[in-house]
Parts: C-alpha cells; structure tokens; sequence
C-alpha cells in the first residue's frame, strides 16, 4: 500500500499532448456539417508527420484511418489538400480503409488485426468515421455500447490509440445545450471512452473544441480553430485561431527581436531552414503574430497559394 502512495506516477505518453495520450479510446462528436472528416484526416496526417495539431505538440505514429462512409477518392483528395497546407512532403505512415466493412463485433478487432498483419502495416493510431457504420446494435442501447468498448480491448489492450467519431444530438430549441451533454444516443459512450472531445462549428470557417472528458489530464480550455479552405484543389489549412500564439508564434517573435531592420521576407530567407515550414504556412502564421518589425512587407511580395510543395503520397 505504501508504494502505491509514495512512488512516482507513471509519465503520460502523449499521442497529441495535452490531449490525446497513448492507448487512449477517444470520441470525438460534431454537429452535422461541422467538418469532422476534414479535422480528423488533419489530425491523422499531423499524427503521422508529427507536425503540430492546433498548437499542440503530437509524437510522430503510423496512422490506420477507417471511414466507412466516404469514398477512397474523397478520402484522399481531402488529405492531398490538407497535406498542402501542412506544407508536408514526402511518404507519412497513414493508410486509408475505405467502405471496407469493419464492423467491431466479438470478433472484428481481431479480424482487423489479421488483415493488418497480411499487409504489414501495424498503426499505432486507429481512427475510425463513424462509430454507427461500425458499431453492432443501437447507439441507443446501453448494453450495445457497452459490448462495443469490450470489443475494441485487443486493440486498447495493445496501446493501439482509437478515435472514434459521432454525432451529436439535434440541439433543443427552449433550453441550454452544454456540449457534455450533446452526443446522440446512450451516456455509455462517452461513460466508456477515456477523452470526450465536442466538436462546434458557430461560423463558417470556425470551428470550437471542448473537452468534456479526458482521464490522463484535468480538461483545459476549448480550442478555436480557423479554417482556410483556399481555392478548389488548393491547399486547405486549419490553424489555431489567430488571437492565439503558439510554440511557433513565440519563436518568431524571437527571430523579431533579433532582426528589427529586416522584412518578414528577409528573416525568412535567413532562418528558413531552422523555421521548418513552406513560405506560404510561414506567411500565412506572421499575418497573426506582433512582430516589432520597423519594415513592413510590401504586399506585392506575398507567396501565392500556389507556392506550396507537393502533398506527401499516403497509402
């Protein structure tokens, strides 16, 4: 008994820190039309490439995505323009399963296992759209919700990390709508999954994250999240909102303050390599950043959208 009091608790692994922790069974509930396919592939590609997700560090993990409603085609054309506006290049450890027929009843964790293990491709990070084309019974129905957190054990027993998206509830016209209490069907859902996140979307290119539930870590403050859909078949970014200055942010008001005389251009140019991101994410992050410049760029010399790199190939 003494050693369970005095000794030290074991370090969080963090999939997405602050968030998301390893071997976690996340559910992640939005309105209808609040972009979850569009958050989701963003945070498996930031999973995947280890890039920062709504300025939160994550640690690089090979990403399995299960939709069961979308096309393969669709699918892939969101993440080849998300990707651009990640600036990423290059192959990131993230496969696609499109309408391949998961369903986890008793036997459908171990059945994907195989399947993975056929195509030697073995994710640490599974995340599935949506739970009702993949649960078996009503999302209605305590004791089905129940079985499917008992079926998805071998995964969560293996420290895979499963999102799973859902729906949440019509909203009520003569009363409050806490998000907590938000998602359709039975409390077990969120009862059974270690991180609760509710998704909102209150303007056209903004979106709201609440944490309701999180077992690793005390739930912080929502994150706002704004969206540049850019131009058909461009780049399609989603970033922390502009009132907030990350890790990066405050490195470059860093980089300000040793360089007053020079543009925003020139700093880049300089440091370029160091900052680690395409000319058009850095533009775009400085446009949000006070910088103590005494220069102003000159708007002419604004990157295009079509300065990015090419999106990374997934499979």
């Amino acid at each position: 008994m003494g050693s369970v009091l005095t000794d030290p608790l074991p370090v969080v692994e963090w999939v997405v820190e602050g968030w998301i922790g390893r071997g976690s069974r996340v559910v992640l509930y939005g309105e209808f039309g609040s972009m979850k396919s569009w958050l989701l592939i963003h945070l498996a590609l930031c999973i995947a490439s280890g890039r920062e997700w709504a300025g939160h560090r994550t640690h690089p993990q090979s990403v399995l995505y299960i939709d069961e409603e979308m096309s393969e085609r669709n699918l892939r054309y969101r993440a080849r323009r998300l990707a651009h506006g990640l600036g990423l290049t290059g192959d990131v450890p993230l496969q696609f399963y499109s309408h391949a027929g998961v369903r986890f009843d008793s036997q459908g964790a171990q059945k994907l296992m195989e399947r993975l293990n056929e195509s030697q491709f073995r994710p640490s990070v599974v995340i599935v759209e949506t739970l009702r084309r993949v649960l078996v019974g009503k999302e209605n129905e305590a004791s089905d919700i129940s079985a499917f957190w008992r079926n998805v054990d071998p995964l969560v027993v293996q420290g895979v990390t499963l999102i799973v998206s859902h729906h949440m509830r019509k909203p009520h016209l003569d009363g409050p709508n806490n998000p907590r209490h938000m998602a359709s069907g039975s409390t077990d859902i969120l009862a059974g999954g270690d991180v609760g996140i509710a998704l909102s979307r209150p303007k056209p290119h903004t979106l709201v994250l609440t944490c309701v539930k999180n077992r690793d870590i005390d739930e912080g403050h929502p994150l706002t999240l704004t969206v540049y859909p850019g131009e058909k078949d461009g780049p399609f970014a989603i970033e922390r909102a502009p009132d907030y200055i990350d890790n990066f942010g405050q490195a470059m008001l860093a980089l300000c303050a040793q360089h007053p005389d020079l543009t925003h251009k020139q700093i880049y140019d300089l440091h370029h390599e160091a900052i680690g991101v395409s000319h058009v994410t850095y533009w775009r992050r400085m446009q949000r950043v006070p910088c103590t410049h005494t220069r102003q760029e000159p708007a002419a010399a604004l990157p295009s959208r079509g300065n990015t790199v090419d999106a990374p190939s997934v499979s």
